[in-house]
């Protein structure tokens, strides 16, 4: 019998404790208690080959008229991409910034193939959040040590806020 009115008295704490801990209603903005999830990041990633690969997620986008301008970076800032998109018209270039110590060294050169960037809206105006697939080929020419070429692939998800 003791045991039986313990576990009375602990669902009545339980559910006093579940009721008075829930919202009251009075929330109508439809915001929950936990803050605001943050925007998703961009991720771009770069397959220089089997077993290297970059990813960029640092994206910044400007609108100015009918042309949308996105920078995509890595944390390091060791790649940039550019993407100029004027109506129908996209042009995307790939760019390595960092150099190394060797007075030699040659910076590869990287020409777009083909590329593609189907983005969420057709129209996006300031303050708007750009969402798009990136997919680019990119033939790559490489000049340090020796000359060779090859062709890498550059794809992912695309995310900013227009400015």
């Amino acid at each position: 019998m003791a045991a039986t009115f313990m576990n009375s008295i602990f669902l009545k704490i339980s559910f006093l404790l579940i009721l008075f801990s829930c919202n009251s209603g009075d929330n109508k903005s439809g915001e929950n208690n936990y803050g605001e999830f943050p925007d998703p990041k961009s991720s771009v990633i770069i397959y220089l080959s089997k077993t290297n690969q970059v990813e960029l997620t640092r994206c910044e986008a400007e609108k100015k008229n009918d042309s949308i301008f996105l920078k995509i970076t890595d944390s390091s800032s060791n790649y940039l991409l550019s993407i100029l998109k004027v109506k129908e018209k996209l042009t995307i270039d790939l760019e390595q910034l960092f150099s190394i110590t060797d007075s030699s060294y040659k910076k590869p050169i990287f020409t777009s193939i083909e590329q593609s960037l189907k983005l969420e809206k057709d129209v996006y105006k300031k303050g708007d959040g750009l969402k798009g697939f990136l997919k680019l080929k990119v033939s790559v020419l490489h000049r340090w040590t020796e000359l060779r070429s090859d062709t890498i692939t550059v794809s992912g998800l695309v995310y900013s806020t227009l400015q």
